[in-house]
Parts: structure tokens; sequence; C-alpha cells
């Protein structure tokens, strides 16, 4: 199982020694781990220094690193684009994906979102509601399911420990800043897997803001935001609403969580991976097979549960 770990206090440092990452406070030895081993670094401090040499490594090794500000807001994300010898073609498929298609994937997307935002919910009258607009969501959910279902979700997925009907805003009250953190991580191992892909991570087929950064990471990573809902709800159940040590270190385990995929299970960082391939695979076959958009799209692979 590929880790993710973070380097947040003031002094450390990341090296390279015998092809190993070396993680070392005031130049004594904390860990050393392969970076074949490695899937995300989160670097949380001003104070921690990575050589140039660890640079190379990790990126040549397809691992990501975020960093996050004072506020532990991400501001940097660094990515590998070592690991796929096919960027140029793929990013030309991908600027040029069909209406047609981006709206069929669209569609899947939105509606395994809402099915798995609806196992969540604790009521078996709310999970059916839920489950049922799941089904109605039309090519490129022209009725706008997405939002019809985030507004029932939300006060009811915190009603029991929050007593104003909760509302998500990233500049919001606790717990969204809880929820803001393990976002970023989810967007930062979908963007890498996006760039091991041999895709541009910017170029989405449904959030398209001129001023946004990764907009198919933020596309394909809707499906596995209820897994950070799941482990925010579980930090309010240990009155945990504020950002601490113990809730990113749980909140950076999300990528470890298991998650179905048809009758299979996988860690979540793979899923991402096969979601994030199999979406370039569904945008080739479109154009190698000339297949229906509707074909194409069902070739997509998300997590369940």
């Amino acid at each position: 199982m590929k880790r993710t770990i973070e380097v947040s206090t003031k002094g450390m440092s990341l090296r390279v020694h015998d092809k190993c990452i070396e993680v070392r406070f005031n130049n004594d030895l904390c860990c050393r781990v392969h970076p074949e081993d490695l899937n995300l670094v989160v670097l949380g401090s001003n104070g921690v220094s990575v050589s140039a040499g660890a640079l190379n490594a990790l990126a040549t090794a397809g691992v990501g690193m975020l960093s996050v500000d004072d506020k532990s807001q991400p501001n940097g994300l660094f990515l590998p684009f070592w690991s796929n010898s096919t960027h140029a073609e793929r990013y030309r498929m991908l600027a040029a994906t069909p209406e047609p298609v981006a709206k069929q994937l669209w569609a899947k997307i939105v509606a395994q979102k809402i099915l798995n935002q609806s196992l969540v919910l604790s009521g078996e009258a709310e999970q059916r509601f839920l489950r049922r607009l799941s089904g109605e969501v039309k090519t490129g959910d022209a009725t706008n399911l997405e939002s019809q279902a985030a507004q029932y979700y939300w006060p009811r997925a915190f009603a029991k420990h929050i007593k104003e009907p909760f509302r998500r805003k990233p500049d919001g009250a606790p717990p969204n800043g809880l929820l803001n953190y393990g976002y970023a991580i989810l967007r930062a191992a979908m963007a890498r897997a996006i760039c091991i892909a041999g895709m541009q991570p910017s170029l989405g087929i449904h959030h398209r803001n001129k001023y946004a950064r990764f907009c198919l990471a933020d596309d394909l990573m809707e499906p596995f935001r209820p897994y950070v809902d799941r482990i925010v709800l579980g930090l309010l159940a240990d009155n945990k609403s504020e950002m601490d040590k113990e809730a990113k270190q749980r909140l950076l385990h999300v990528l470890s969580k298991d998650v179905f995929c048809g009758k299979e299970h996988f860690l979540l960082s793979y899923m991402i991976e096969k979601t994030a391939s199999s979406f370039a695979d569904c945008i080739a076959q479109k154009y190698k097979d000339k297949i229906s958009a509707k074909q194409a799209a069902s070739h997509l692979l998300l997590p369940r549960g």
C-alpha cells in the first residue's frame, strides 16, 4: 500500500540518500522511505526544506506533493509528468472531447456522487430519496440534480452534530475547514493520477472556470467526496470540529479507505488511479473505435460505497 505522509514540523527536511527519501529533523534521521512506496507528500510548514534530489526522485516515482498554508489550506501542488509518454496525444484528445461524450461522462459522475452521498445519511427514507435522484440524472445533468441533492444532503448529513442547519461553504463555519482539507487531499491525489494517465488536470469536462486550476481533478473527484464527509462525521462524533494534528492524520488516511467498484474492492488511492486511467480510455476509445458517447462513458470506473 502506498503511503501519504505529512511533514509539518519546522526544521524538518527531505533529502535523498541511497535511493531512499530521508526525513530528518535538525539532521537527526526520523524515517527513511523508498519513493516508490509513496503516493503523496504534504508539506505543512514554511520551515520544511526539500532538496532538488528529493524532488527529482519523487517526480520520477510518480509521487505528488501538496503544500498548505498556516491555516492548513492548500496553496501549491507538485505533480509528476514523467510516468507517461503519451501526454501530447492525450492532451489533444482531452481538449477536443466531443460535447455528447463530456455530457454522458458528467451524468455518470453526478449519479454516482449522489448515490454515494445517500450512503452517508443514516435514515432509510433519506437514503431512498437520494437513490431516486441518482437514477434520474440525465445527460449533462440537464436538470441540475447535483445541486438539488446537495441542498437535501448537507443539512441532514451533519444534523446529529450541529444544531444550526449546516451550509457547505469553503470559507464557512466549522466543520468546513475539515472538509476543505480532506477535499484538498483528494484533489491532489486525483491530479497526480490524471498526470500519470497522461492527461492535463486543468482541462475539465464540466468544471471550466477560467480561474480554476484543477478542473478535471474537480470533475473526477466528485464521487469520492462522501468518503471525506464520513471521516469528518467521525471527528464531529469525537467533539472535534477544528483542525488539529489528530484531525489531519485521520483525514490523510482517506486514501487508505476501502471502496468498491463492481464486486471488487480497492484502496481509495488505487481507485483514484483506476478512475483517471479509465477516463483516459473512454476518451481514447471514442476516437479509435468510433463508438457512441454512451458506450464510451460506460467504461468510466467510479467508486461505490
